[in-house]
């Protein structure tokens, strides 16, 4: 917005507004001056907005997911930093780590947060328990507000790959209706 946008020019031939005042968006704004029949006209000011110091972070992925034990879950966690205006903030340092069920991360463990203020782990691969959200993972950066975000996993039962005997039939043993060791018809 701006305020005095019909001015006059002074003694000295310059015209100026009261005042600019930028939007809260990060990019750029454009005022134009225009003046009717003069050569130049119009002219064209531009400003670049750029986010502010980062203030929030937050989840950008799912927040709870499942996976067979000992595999990746389908979407690596994922958070976005902002700044006090919800504008992305990018170059900021996030740290990933696993905290519960033992599982891994792919490397790095340490994102810079992109253009869009998005950082997002390489892979998760959940530990070798199954159980009930019993993985995590935090995404911790140094701002105000949402550190550290806390991801969760279910570890579910991986598929059946070996079949054990746990006790061995008795050699000794008679199947019922079998008193001589012959079967009965």
């Amino acid at each position: 917005s701006i305020t005095g946008g019909a001015a006059i020019t002074g003694v000295n031939g310059v015209a100026t507004v009261g005042s600019w005042t930028r939007d809260l968006v990060v990019g750029a704004d454009t005022l134009t001056a225009t003046a009717a029949g003069l050569t130049g006209s119009p002219i064209t000011f531009t400003t670049l907005a750029v986010a502010g110091p980062a203030t929030t972070i937050a989840q950008n992925s799912a927040i709870s997911q499942s996976a067979a034990v000992g595999t990746a879950v389908g979407a690596p966690p994922s958070v976005v930093v902002r700044d006090a205006n919800a504008n992305p903030v990018a170059g900021v340092n996030v740290t990933f780590a696993v905290t519960g069920g033992g599982g891994t991360l792919g490397a790095p463990l340490v994102v810079a947060t992109n253009a869009s203020g998005i950082a997002t782990i390489a892979s998760w691969t959940l530990g070798t328990t199954a159980g009930t959200n019993n993985n995590t993972v935090t995404a911790t950066a140094a701002v105000p507000s949402g550190s550290p975000v806390t991801f969760t996993a279910s570890g579910t039962a991986a598929a059946a790959n070996k079949l054990v005997m746990v006790q061995q039939p008795s050699a000794a043993a008679a199947t019922p209706g079998d008193r001589d060791g012959r079967i009965a018809h």
